[in-house]
């Protein structure tokens, strides 16, 4: 597989990358800044959420209608979000557009105003999610999980989640000091796919871009990991629910980690491949225990967690964890069978083929590809990466890491005789 990258350097740090598709309509673009949550405190939980939810709400010239009605008049779209480790941007437009588009994902960068009234309005926004989210067993079982797995100050343990308690606290000062202490274009990085020459992109970049100096803020560089000494089981009540959902974390590992490619290989037959995997095939299909039953592995720069969740009914709660952990000792005991490998590596290769059949396909990983320093040759040697891995590393790597002795289970629904 190979794409043409051009990677290039601004003169104000950003990394840019851009990759040139002449049969494609339309220009996409997606870039980050090292500026997610894990600059957070506990006492203002969500702030670089609220902060990402302002960006496009009006800035030191323009309101929020203006620079929307400005984007909707020639079809394009912009957008802001944040994770534990970033604030990410992203925009779609044609080709003639682009300039127009760079230009206001700037603007909202450098001058987002943050209203009071937008900042009331984005609050009442984050305090319905809030609820809506603390009435939901599966985001109650995640973020208790979370809690378990991380020590007290590790970003990955809140993830970037709010609390009705902090989001009444911050205030616009907070907002506003967040942005103008943590963004900059040191660690940026943008990707621009599409139907435009590298050069003229890059002059469109610099042109949006320009004047933005760079300054010493915080790294996403996330140390530490799972705290996980032996195994924690709890219970969320929650009666008036109908459905009970499962949530099991084990240990994970940093996308760097060169032993990842096993791991992913080993949670595709585990939760992913076909219909869920062997947690799909056994404890929902054959067994009848669950109305979904998956596993995730998080790809991330600090050490994430590896994920089997699963929604049930309540009577089926006990025996539905069993019957995982049954799949989890299998995994970690004996090797995969070939047929299983050969899926796997076959998904793995088949699905980033198709991915870069896509401009959004392509521009998010050509992103991804910097953001996780893999190197402009990855997609060249991914096939080869892939199909290398053998039925003993991802023994040995589910081994390691599927540790039963050292896993934390969160169940949240209507309570019955559970252990708690």
């Amino acid at each position: 597989m190979k794409i043409p990258i051009e990677r290039s350097t601004l003169d104000n740090g950003a990394v840019l990358l851009v990759s040139q598709r002449k049969e494609s309509p339309c220009v996409i673009v997606t870039g980050s800044i090292p500026a997610g949550s894990f600059l957070e405190n506990d006492e203002h939980a969500g702030l670089a959420d609220f902060v990402a939810r302002l960006l496009m709400r009006g800035t030191g010239e323009r309101t929020h209608q203006q620079i929307a009605e400005e984007l909707e008049n020639v079809g394009a779209s912009i957008g802001f979000g944040a994770s534990a480790e970033t604030i990410s941007f992203g925009g779609k437009a044609l080709p003639q557009h682009l300039d127009l588009l760079l230009r206001n994902m700037a603007d909202c960068l450098r001058n987002a105003a943050f209203p009071a009234d937008e900042v009331e309005k984005v609050r009442g926004m984050m305090v319905t999610g809030l609820k809506q989210r603390l009435d939901d067993t599966r985001s109650r079982a995640a973020d208790l999980l979370r809690e378990l797995a991380y020590p007290v100050g590790h970003p990955y343990r809140r993830d970037g989640v709010a609390t009705l308690e902090s989001v009444q606290m911050i205030g616009r000062e907070d907002i506003a000091g967040f942005r103008q202490r943590n963004f900059s274009p040191r660690g940026m990085i943008i990707a621009v796919c599409g139907n435009v020459e590298p050069a003229a992109a890059r002059g469109s970049v610099e042109a949006a871009f320009c004047g933005w100096e760079a300054r010493d803020h915080g790294s996403a560089q996330i140390d530490g990991g799972p705290s996980l000494a032996e195994a924690v089981r709890r219970v969320v009540p929650m009666p008036h629910k109908s459905q009970a959902d499962i949530a099991v974390g084990f240990p994970g590992a940093r996308r760097s980690d060169p032993g990842f490619y096993a791991l992913a290989q080993a949670n595709l037959i585990m939760g992913r491949l076909g219909l869920m995997g062997r947690l799909g095939e056994h404890v929902r299909d054959e067994m009848g225990l669950a109305y979904y039953c998956q596993s995730m592995l998080e790809d991330r720069r600090g050490e994430g967690l590896w994920l089997l969740r699963a929604g049930v009914n309540p009577m089926n709660v006990e025996r539905a964890i069993e019957a995982m952990q049954r799949e989890v000792a299998r995994m970690a005991a004996e090797k995969v069978g070939e047929d299983e490998i050969a899926d796997a590596q076959g998904m793995l290769v088949g699905s980033m083929a198709l991915q870069l059949d896509q401009t959004g396909g392509v521009v998010y990983t050509v992103h991804y590809i910097e953001y996780h320093g893999l190197g402009l040759d990855h997609l060249e040697r991914y096939p080869g990466i892939v199909r290398s891995v053998t039925r003993e590393q991802i023994l040995e790597g589910a081994a390691r890491h599927l540790d039963r002795q050292r896993c934390a289970t969160v169940i949240a629904g209507p309570v019955k005789d559970w252990r708690g």
